[in-house]
């Protein structure tokens, strides 16, 4: 997802993505990609900001001591993949 928040820039966005259209002989995409623009763009940046803070202050897990974890390793040993 490409998030343009000023016009300059997503002019040129798409001023590049015209010129790669006409240099290459590839298909159209069939889905055009999602893009934010303005105040709906910085928005969603701070919200991922925000998430990613609150993600990295949380305290790491030993998954060894997990005893979903053992059963896993128990079940993949069995099987020769583990």
């Amino acid at each position: 997802m490409y998030l343009c928040t000023h016009k300059a820039f997503q002019n040129a966005c798409f001023q590049e993505f015209d010129l790669l259209l006409e240099q290459t002989n590839m298909a159209l995409a069939i889905k055009a990609i999602p893009t934010l623009y303005g105040e709906d763009a910085v928005r969603f940046r701070e919200e991922i900001e925000k998430v990613d803070k609150k993600n990295d202050s949380r305290p790491e897990r030993n998954l060894s001591e997990d005893p979903r974890y053992a059963t896993m390793k128990k079940i993949l040993s069995k099987a020769k993949l583990f």
